[in-house]
């Protein structure tokens, strides 16, 4: 059981170095894949969020047309 930990503890360093390592090297071109890749998530978190922001503020002014809209629609023959 400890052979098994202790490989896979030298595994996860061993891929820490060469990671680094090749950072190093190549100044980072490998990497820019995944960088390019988390802006773009980045910049779809960003518009999402602004059409959250833009459906909430257009909310108050739809519940208010609704609202009106009932009003007239609705008799008060009680």
């Amino acid at each position: 059981m400890f052979k098994l930990i202790f490989k896979t503890i030298v595994i996860i360093v061993f891929m820490v170095f060469l990671s680094v390592s090749l950072a190093i090297w190549k100044g980072g071109e490998p990497f820019r894949y995944f960088g390019e890749g988390v802006i773009s998530v980045g910049k779809s978190i960003m518009k999402f969020g602004d059409f959250v922001d833009e459906f909430i503020s257009g909310s108050e002014k739809l519940k208010k047309s609704y609202d009106d809209l009932k009003d007239v629609i609705s008799t008060d023959e009680r």
